[in-house]
């Protein structure tokens, strides 16, 4: 197989894995069975912001400025890496209202609608168009979370409710506002978060020793569903 179809493969199968977990600890946030309180986004993180409704200058050379785009958001994860460059006065522009931070959960508004990914650098960076970043309350919700709560049915139910457009579909800033989320003790989770940043870092190393992924992840889903991942 090749590496780009492996590395994908195992992508997949990494977040099969995390989405299991989070079903496992908090069972279905539609039905919620298990009556955990619910609150608005809103009340749920400290910032909500929006991005900049035009598109910024970039320059054809590398700097410390990046700019994050909506192909950078996927799957939980935001890349820094491959994204466009700014000046440095264009990046203080730009992020005028604010400057995102390790933690930070984004979200694409358009193209894809939903799309979601959590900020885990210290990278300079600012949000592109159609993006959303939320900042949510420590002692209320924890970034991991709120990722997988984005990619849960009950608040892709909500995207579909919420979002307009006859061709394109998009979340209108009003919506962005406005989810409703699902709200377990916090130590519940915190323990999620834990869970997942072993299970982060396993994926990274079943990356880099390509040849063993399958091996690694039989390994880690057999610990996940014994309590000891």
């Amino acid at each position: 197989m090749r590496y780009g179809a492996s590395r994908k493969s195992a992508l997949e199968l990494f977040d099969s894995l995390a989405q299991s977990i989070f079903l496992e600890m908090f069972g279905s946030l539609s039905s919620n069975s298990h009556r955990w309180l619910s609150a608005s986004i809103a009340d749920a993180c400290g910032l909500i912001v929006d991005c900049v409704n035009r598109t910024a200058p970039i320059v054809d050379y590398k700097t410390s400025y990046k700019m994050l785009r909506t192909t950078n958001v996927r799957n939980g994860r935001v890349d820094v890496d491959n994204v466009r460059y700014v000046t440095k006065d264009t990046f203080k522009i730009w992020n005028r209202r604010a400057t995102p931070r390790k933690g930070d959960v984004l979200l694409t508004r358009e193209a894809p609608v939903g799309a979601v990914g959590k900020l885990v650098t210290d990278d300079q960076v600012f949000l592109g168009q159609r993006l959303m970043l939320y900042r949510p309350k420590q002692r209320v919700m924890t970034s991991d979370f709120l990722v997988w709560s984005f990619a849960d049915k009950y608040l892709r139910d909500q995207f579909d409710r919420m979002g307009s457009g006859s061709t394109v579909k998009h979340l209108p800033l009003p919506a962005c506002r406005a989810f409703e989320v699902r709200l377990p003790p916090i130590m519940l989770q915190e323990r999620f978060s834990e869970r997942i940043s072993r299970l982060e870092a396993a994926k990274s190393l079943a990356i880099e020793q390509n040849s063993q992924v399958s091996n690694i992840f039989s390994s880690l889903q057999s610990r996940a569903f014994s309590g000891q991942l």
